[in-house]
Parts: structure tokens; C-alpha cells; sequence
């Protein structure tokens, strides 16, 4: 059996969860954050942005992502 499109859409990767968790540890944690990025690059805008956001409030003024 397959998946429903909801499931699908609610799947978050492993190595996303971690990053995640990392995060909470220490936010300003680059590696955690480069996962998110590099996730958030392969999603469409719409589901994208927040990632960004988050981004860009921890490092308001980071040329390096």
C-alpha cells in the first residue's frame, strides 16, 4: 500500500528532525542550520520560507548563507 498525499507532505527526514533537535541544544549551531538550508532548497517556496525566516532572525546580518 501506498502513501496518502498527507502523509507525504507530514514526512520530515531524519537528518531534519536532528538538525532540529541540535537547534534546541544550541541555536547558533551552523551545521544544524546547513541542513535545514540545504532541505529547505529542494522545497517549494511556500513550505521554504519559514526555515528562512528562522534563519534570518538567528543571523540577521550573516552574508555566509
Amino acid at each position: 500500500m501506498g502513501w496518502s498525499l498527507n502523509q507525504a507532505a507530514e514526512y520530515v527526514p531524519e537528518k531534519v528532525k536532528k538538525a532540529e533537535k541540535k537547534l534546541e541544544d544550541n541555536p547558533y549551531d551552523l551545521d544544524a542550520w546547513s541542513i535545514l538550508i540545504r532541505e529547505a532548497q529542494n522545497q517549494p517556496i511556500d513550505k521554504a520560507w519559514k526555515t528562512y525566516e528562522r534563519l534570518v532572525a538567528q543571523f540577521p546580518s550573516s552574508g555566509r548563507f
